[in-house]
């Protein structure tokens, strides 16, 4: 990708950002607070230490030395991230898969409401990049994202025809730094599970069991709405079986170590109940290498303006209502 396209990836992404920050709170509605919170004051309440630690210390490292306070921080960070992402994912894809995600309304959402997806994406996509021609690289990269996303310690059986058993070291002592940290704080090396089941209600499901939860669960039953309309459970069951089925068949589309990484990112979502249910959307941008197979095929001059007019929409059902 020359520098050219680069610009004109970088204004359109300007662009529909604006589409986000648009609505009333953006920078500090629903888990936004939690990073925020954790950067300014540390890990302190049990909940916390379901947020992952490399968001919130790049936030504080940043409100420390510019002197902003972590509002601030977090939006920074997220959206450098976010700017950063398209340039390795077109080093691994191609301009037009770069564009395709850069505008893709899940992750201009959520990388520029500041969340941790920029920087998650940004190591995870380095670590593809890097995975053949410097595994060691790779593996570091790769260690760097689960930090800062637990999600993705899902994707380390992906590299295991690519990495040599010493490139897992650096991803293995991550997760145990994690584990130790958890067992010191709470009493378990499991306690970020115990916390997810306790407060957000996740649980092993079978794909039936998730649609009969969204269907009838306690979250889709508040009184949502969007555009002055109730929510029905039904669509956020829709919702969620569309955007499964088309990262599904980007992924099936794809070979080799990048077909299993984005299978082990969408395939894990579909078996869970809890609000981490509904926010599939959201955690299925790490299976991003799906979006490769309709970036070829489908026209910028179509992508683009359906792309920024369902960011408009995805961006005002979070903010009025709760999207992922």
């Amino acid at each position: 990708m020359g520098p050219r396209e680069y610009a004109v990836l970088a204004l359109l992404l300007t662009g529909a950002k604006s589409l986000v920050v648009l609505h009333q709170g953006w920078a500090t509605a629903w888990d936004a607070q939690h990073f925020q919170r954790i950067a300014a004051l540390g890990y302190r309440d049990p909940a916390d230490y379901a947020f992952p630690p490399l968001f919130p210390l790049l936030t504080a490292l940043l409100s420390k030395t510019a002197g902003c306070d972590a509002v601030a921080a977090s939006i920074i960070v997220a959206n450098f991230f976010s700017y950063l992402t398209p340039l390795v994912v077109g080093g691994l894809y191609g301009f037009k898969t770069a564009l395709f995600l850069a505008l893709f309304p899940t992750y201009v959402l959520y990388t520029t409401a500041p969340y941790a997806e920029g920087v998650a994406l940004f190591f995870a996509s380095a670590a593809l990049l890097y995975a053949e021609r410097r595994p060691a690289l790779s593996s570091t990269f790769f260690a760097l994202a689960v930090l800062a996303k637990y999600q993705m310690a899902l994707a380390l059986p992906a590299f295991v025809k690519t990495w040599r058993l010493r490139h897992y070291l650096p991803p293995a002592a991550a997760v145990s730094a994690v584990a130790l940290w958890h067992t010191a704080a709470l009493g378990s090396p499991l306690a970020y599970f115990e916390i997810q089941r306790q407060i957000w209600g996740a649980a092993p499901a079978t794909p039936l069991q998730q649609a009969q939860w969204i269907l009838e669960g306690w979250l889709t039953a508040q009184s949502w709405t969007l555009f002055g309309q109730r929510l029905e459970p039904w669509m956020w069951l829709a919702r969620n079986w569309a955007i499964a089925t088309f990262f599904l068949a980007g992924a099936v589309s794809l070979r080799g170590l990048h077909r299993r990484y984005a299978l082990v990112q969408i395939l894990p979502h579909l078996f869970t109940v809890g609000t981490p249910a509904i926010s599939a959307p959201r955690f299925m941008l790490a299976a991003f290498p799906a979006l490769s197979p309709y970036a070829r095929r489908v026209s910028p001059s179509l992508y683009i303006p359906a792309a920024l007019a369902l960011t408009a929409f995805v961006a005002r059902w979070h903010f009025e209502a709760f999207f992922a």
